[in-house]
């Protein structure tokens, strides 16, 4: 999912540690690296229930005029797509961990888009410099 943020004026970097402190406050072990554009911040699940896959937030763009993304892995289809080709064989539990990561996965998503619209709130025009 992909969201999109103009005239806010926010420091793309102050955003940046905000949505890792997130993430690690979430269970996530996070790595951020500066792209020419903006940032990515990878995360990988470490104390974290249910969840299986990694995520990748890209913040992209300018204080003015920035989007961010957040990407999950396939890890959590995988399984649930087997799941259902063996459960002659008893793959009925790779199924329910599938599911369980994926409504894991939406409340984590649900919970990141509330927090990152609060956040963004409390830092319009906090850039510093051309708008």
């Amino acid at each position: 999912m992909r969201r999109r943020w103009i005239a806010t004026n926010v420091d793309l970097e102050t955003l940046s540690k905000h949505i890792e402190e997130f993430l690690i406050g979430q269970g996530f072990e996070t790595r951020k690296d500066m792209l020419a554009n903006g940032y990515s911040v990878r995360a990988s699940p470490k104390n974290v229930a249910d969840v299986r896959d990694n995520i990748t937030v890209r913040l992209l763009g300018v204080p003015s005029d920035f989007e961010v993304e957040l990407l999950s892995g396939g890890r959590t289809r995988s399984p649930i797509l087997f799941g259902y080709i063996t459960t002659i064989l008893g793959g009925g539990n790779l199924v329910l961990r599938g599911l369980k990561s994926q409504e894991a996965l939406r409340k984590l998503e649900k919970a990141f888009w509330m927090n990152l619209e609060e956040t963004i709130t409390h830092l319009v025009n906090t850039a510093q410099g051309l708008m």
